[in-house]
């Protein structure tokens, strides 16, 4: 198990399954699967909003502290609008761990664009509430690249049967 920025950088090195969000690569001998679709929204500490005021419309989080979830390269420049727009932001923390975004901004660190509530249990056990939920919002792909179809392969079979148990059959 490795972890990459961009794990299709990582082609060229023998693997059985690579996870990556996002699209699926040309498909040049491998073979893609959706596993699943995350969910992405602004969150905030409550304590953070009534320090700072609560946004009422997506202009105003240029006042604020965003913290962004980059999903493999996407959102560092701008969040998702629920009616498919992108809103141009400057962030002041981008990374690819959506835990250490998540931290900073149960911690008070700003209005945090993650995977939406209820996506992982951190994300909820951290009491950060929901930001414009009628405004921003999208998804991410979650995809599962294999080299050979993973009905041929007995060992990816069993792989995706148990992701699909346990992701309740979200993926296609």
């Amino acid at each position: 198990v490795a972890e990459a920025d961009d794990p299709l950088t990582e082609l060229h090195r023998p693997f059985d399954v690579l996870l990556h969000l996002g699209p699926s690569p040309p498909r040049e001998g491998w073979f893609s699967r959706l596993v699943m679709r995350l969910p992405v929204q602004a969150v905030a500490a409550p304590a953070y909003l009534a320090a700072h005021g609560t946004p009422a419309r997506p202009g105003d989080l240029a006042a604020h502290r965003l913290l962004t979830w980059h999903a493999g390269a996407r959102f560092a420049d701008g969040w998702p609008l629920a009616d498919g727009a992108v809103l141009p932001v400057e962030s002041s923390v981008v990374s690819a761990n959506a835990e250490l975004v998540t931290q900073i901004a149960a911690a008070g660190g700003g209005i945090a664009l993650v995977p939406g509530l209820g996506a992982f249990p951190g994300v909820e056990a951290s009491g950060l509430v929901a930001v414009l939920p009628a405004y921003i919002g999208g998804e991410v792909a979650v995809r599962a690249l294999t080299p050979v179809p993973s009905r041929r392969d007995p060992r990816l079979a069993a792989l995706f049967a148990n992701l699909d148990r346990l992701l309740g059959g979200v993926g296609g």
